[in-house]
């Protein structure tokens, strides 16, 4: 299959990871590149728990000219939300003000 030619949008166009789940981090990249997608957001979420294989992911990115246009991190929010409620399970310095949310 040939690659999509670039958008004719006046700026990148780019993907969020959220949008792209149950796809693990590793079939992002192989399927960002194979579609055309110009840039990604990345998702911490999809990044690797063990720090080395993390920042093997990260370099991949690299590899690939994909500009990453921005990060979603684990923590999406200083206080809940809907979708984020309380902190990811070892997650400190949550605010104390938080429990009065939930």
């Amino acid at each position: 299959m040939n690659s999509p030619a670039p958008s004719t949008f006046p700026f990148p166009y780019g993907v969020n990871q959220f949008t792209t789940m149950p796809w693990s981090f590793d079939e992002d990249l192989a399927h960002y590149a194979r579609l055309g997608i110009e840039a990604m957001e990345l998702c911490e979420t999809k990044l690797h728990d063990d720090h080395d294989r993390a920042k093997t992911q990260l370099a991949s990115v690299a590899g690939t000219g994909l500009p990453i246009s921005s990060v979603q991190p684990l923590v999406r929010t200083v206080f809940p939300s809907e979708t984020q409620p309380a902190p990811p399970v070892g997650v400190t310095g949550w605010p104390a003000s938080a429990a009065a949310w939930s």
